[in-house]
């Protein structure tokens, strides 16, 4: 039986939503998890009618790509 991972550090983003980071054991990269309480399973941020527009999955996604090097 593995343990279960726990975050680095969990952050309040807005009102329904927070980030956890989990950290490798060397510290060569880093995965965020966004959570949004009381959210349906769809796109954040789509007009879809249904889902959060708290935050943006599309304006998250496209900072982590401008930040990975060539």
């Amino acid at each position: 039986m593995t343990k279960a991972a726990r975050p680095a550090r969990v952050e309040p983003v807005i009102e329904h939503v927070t980030s956890e980071t989990y950290t490798t054991r060397r510290g060569e990269a880093d995965v965020v998890l966004y959570k949004v309480s009381g959210g349906a399973p769809t796109w954040p941020g789509a007009d879809d009618g249904s889902a959060t527009q708290e935050v943006s999955a599309t304006e998250l996604v496209w900072d982590f790509f401008s930040r990975c090097r060539r």
